[in-house]
């Protein structure tokens, strides 16, 4: 049998699980060790900390499917400040002055009426 040995330790036990998932998924045996994994799942400081233990042979492939799962949550994170779209479109600003012009043009026809009284 292949002896486990220790991959990562994480501070946060749910993203263990996920870094877990994830190896599990490219066919890479692996387990979550912690002690937010017991019966007591309120944890604070290191008590909250899990590893993630991966077969021996195994190792290399998990390490780069780590850096993999690193690299990809860090450019999530990047992606997730950018604005969504710089602004409007050409279509919307044009629909917009058009409002506006409707609007300023109602309101001029308004004054002019009562004016006229």
């Amino acid at each position: 049998m292949d002896p486990r040995v220790p991959l990562a330790r994480i501070a946060d036990p749910s993203q263990a699980e996920l870094l877990a998932a994830r190896l599990r998924a490219e066919g890479i045996d692996a387990w979550v060790r912690g002690e937010a994994s017991g019966p007591y799942r309120f944890t604070l400081g290191l008590m909250a900390e899990a590893e993630v233990w991966v077969p021996g042979s195994q190792l290399d492939a998990a390490r780069e499917v780590a850096l993999a799962s690193e690299v990809d949550e860090t450019l999530g994170r990047a992606q997730a400040w950018q604005p969504s779209r710089p602004g409007w479109t050409w279509p919307e600003r044009l629909l917009a002055a058009a409002l506006a012009a409707m609007i300023v043009a109602l309101f001029v026809s308004r004054l002019v009426v009562m004016l006229a009284r």
